[in-house]
């Protein structure tokens, strides 16, 4: 007998696998483990939705328990999986999400609150899920999943929290966040032109280049709205400007995205502030930061921002700026 098909060659890991493919083929197991990697464990139905993958992409149906039974052993026992390949996961797992024939939280953005713990009682959250959204990358939209959770009466969110009627963001709301979502995303129409017009553009050539010899219908695709952009856009910016100009910790914002009203008088309400807030900040910005004997002495701003700064008429004194020269 030829000595390389001794078993005493194989070491438990390989002996280990070897009996596991005799039950799942390894290009299944593969498969499997990957999914699992990519799909968060928040997702109620994970495993009866990797099986569900397994079978649209290899006709073969496994039980959503065997499943999972076999994914916890190979953790268990830390089996070297070097083997196998993730080759397509994320372009399966976005199909999938995106099949009407299930029923499903999995996707590759499990977008949860910003917090994972009560800002009152600090105990941790109870996460539900909301709804599927888009989620607008750098080249591409892909499906996503938003949980939300309640304590306190108040509602958590991605990047604001609800209390008494009222939407709130706070610095550890905007802080290292992956995504921004606020909620109204998807239920009005809003956007900078130029900015959507190219993305759209780009989403378009590039699932065209990826639909290869399928027929790709653009007004299929998730693309982003001109008007509904530039709302978000905004509101998030002002939100953004208050934290970092000021002392605040948090900021109200508009409850209803989508009303316009509400969005009026948010705008409305913060400008006065933001134009004290501003001036303080870069006039007394050398008492916080070492710039030089320069600093504060002149402030050059973008036009297209058109701020309002007061100056008294009678002042006489005159500032010399190397960019501007003199400066009344």
């Amino acid at each position: 007998m030829n000595s390389n098909c001794n078993t005493d060659s194989f070491n438990d890991d390989e002996m280990f696998l070897i009996s596991l493919n005799r039950r799942v083929p390894l290009q299944h197991l593969s498969f499997m483990y990957f999914l699992d990697c990519k799909l968060d464990e928040l997702i109620s139905k994970k495993y009866d939705d990797i099986s569900n993958m397994v079978q649209v992409t290899y006709g073969v149906k496994y039980d959503g328990s065997l499943i999972q039974s076999i994914l916890n052993l190979l953790k268990s026992d830390n089996i070297s999986l070097r083997i196998f390949s993730s080759d397509n996961i994320d372009e399966i797992i976005n199909d999938y999400s995106r099949d009407h024939r299930f029923l499903t939280m999995a996707s590759l953005h499990t977008i949860k609150p910003f917090t994972t713990s009560c800002l009152y009682c600090n105990l941790p959250l109870k996460l539900q899920f909301k709804e599927k959204v888009n989620v607008f990358l750098m080249d591409h939209i892909d499906i996503g999943a938003i949980f939300i959770a309640r304590c306190c009466h108040v509602e958590y969110h991605t990047n604001s929290y609800v209390k008494g009627s009222k939407r709130y963001v706070s610095r550890q709301s905007f802080y290292n966040q992956k995504y921004i979502h606020f909620g109204d995303l998807l239920n009005m129409y809003a956007g900078f032109e130029n900015f959507c017009g190219a993305y759209n553009d780009t989403v378009a050539s590039v699932s065209s280049q990826n639909a290869r010899d399928n027929v790709f219908d653009l007004k299929d695709a998730p693309l982003l709205e001109r008007r509904l952009f530039e709302n978000i856009w905004l509101i998030y910016s002002t939100a953004l400007s208050k934290l970092f100009l000021s002392t605040d910790t948090e900021i109200e914002i508009p409850y209803h995205l989508s009303n316009r009203d509400e969005r009026n008088h948010f705008f409305a309400s913060q400008i006065s502030q933001l134009e004290r807030d501003i001036i303080l900040y870069w006039s007394n910005h050398m008492l916080k930061f070492s710039c030089g004997n320069q600093c504060c002495k002149a402030i050059v701003i973008d036009g297209f921002q058109k701020p309002d700064r007061y100056i008294c008429n009678f002042m006489q004194e005159l500032i010399y700026s190397e960019e501007l020269g003199k400066i009344f």
